[in-house]
């Protein structure tokens, strides 16, 4: 999958060596909750309409480029949003999960 997004003009340097870091394991799906309860698991998850939303997210919150690589970021197709998946922390997943991710573990 091949993604084009525009990076905010007031991005740190640092910020985007991180959204290069996060583009470079985005999970394409079409939707998360066919492979895990979002609003169970809402407590490591936090949506992103854009990309700009995501970069000022790791700005704010201090996410480190440790963090990124340590985390999951799904990308639905249905609706175009990103999902940050701090750390890969989740209550619960659907059997689903394993087959969807594993691919872009073994990198």
């Amino acid at each position: 999958m091949e993604m084009i997004y525009h990076i905010p003009p007031i991005a740190k340097p640092e910020t985007i060596v991180k959204l290069k870091a996060a583009s470079e394991n985005i999970i394409p799906i079409d939707d998360v909750e066919n492979i895990f309860d979002y609003e169970h698991s809402n407590k490591s998850l936090q949506t992103f309409y854009s990309i700009g939303e995501l970069a000022n997210f790791f700005e704010e919150e201090l996410i480190t480029l440790e963090d990124i690589k340590k985390s999951d970021i799904f990308f639905q197709t249905y609706n175009r949003t990103f999902v940050y998946n701090h750390l890969r922390v989740l209550r619960s997943v659907k059997p689903a999960y394993h087959k969807v991710v594993a691919p872009y573990r073994n990198k």
